[in-house]
């Protein structure tokens, strides 16, 4: 009887470990997954590097203007939206944050769901894709515009956000770059704190935006010296965080279009 039990303990070991061996590769693969679709993205953006610069009268002016372009000190990427567009139609922007692992394109579904686990190519992945919130105008005309990202434990897509909760990194990170078929902005983060799903930090309709932005600004956890006034445009980025139940999140941005 002895034995019999012994052995049962032994199989039920293996498969516990060998179903947990299973989990983790399936895990890694689609971590690997993800990174694969996303550096082939990559191939149409072009980022500034070191020996890409050149004077304005330099003999490869024409070559680095197809890399990037540089105004008032910010150097744009240069994003191939024909490329995208033709391989994602559901394709409306590009969000770009210097110095971190935000290099992504951005997504708009029919609704709020199917991009949360699928990725830009269609494959079904956890990673899922940035992507702007289903009720917001495609174009980011709204007063408020709201874009959804995974808080990923390998430091991928928004996880990069909470880290604004310390003051040092938004000193480091003070704008972000948007860059859409119609145009391209800065993004000027002035909040970012943590908050239940329940709150009014993903409002759209507004009766009193001014009083929404003074709301929203009192609770950050940085300081910032940036505040919208109720002419300006807002983005908030938002993602996932494990500081209590059902907790999220939250960067605001002022948006400024490229002069």
């Amino acid at each position: 009887m002895k034995s019999k039990l012994l052995f049962t303990a032994i199989i039920l070991n293996i498969f516990v470990i060998a179903f947990s061996a299973y989990m983790l590769l399936s895990g890694i693969e689609k971590y690997r997954t993800a990174d694969r679709v996303h550096t082939e993205l990559e191939t149409h953006v072009h980022l500034h590097e070191p020996d890409d610069y050149v004077t304005a009268s330099g003999p490869n002016q024409d070559e680095a203007a197809e890399r990037y372009t540089v105004d008032d000190g910010i150097q744009w990427p240069q994003i191939d939206f024909d490329a995208l567009l033709a391989a994602n139609p559901d394709t409306v922007g590009w969000l770009y944050s210097v110095d971190t692992p935000i290099n992504y394109p951005i997504v708009q579904g029919q609704d709020n769901e199917y991009y949360l686990t699928h990725l830009f190519d269609g494959t079904q992945n956890a990673s899922g894709c940035l992507f702007l919130n289903a009720g917001n105008e495609a174009d980011f005309t709204n007063t408020h515009s709201i874009i959804f990202g995974h808080h990923m434990k390998s430091g991928s897509m928004f996880s990069s956000i909470t880290r604004y909760r310390a003051q040092d990194y938004y000193e480091a990170h003070p704008q972000l770059l948007l860059m859409t078929p119609g145009g391209d902005y800065i993004l000027r983060p002035f909040s970012g704190y943590d908050t239940d799903v329940d709150s009014d930090s993903w409002q759209l309709l507004f009766d009193d935006y001014a009083n929404w932005l003074q709301g929203i600004k009192s609770r950050s956890a940085f300081t910032a010296d940036v505040t919208p006034a109720d002419s300006d445009p807002t983005i908030t980025l938002s993602t996932c965080s494990y500081e209590f139940e059902n907790a999220r999140f939250v960067l605001h941005c002022m948006m400024t279009a490229r002069k």
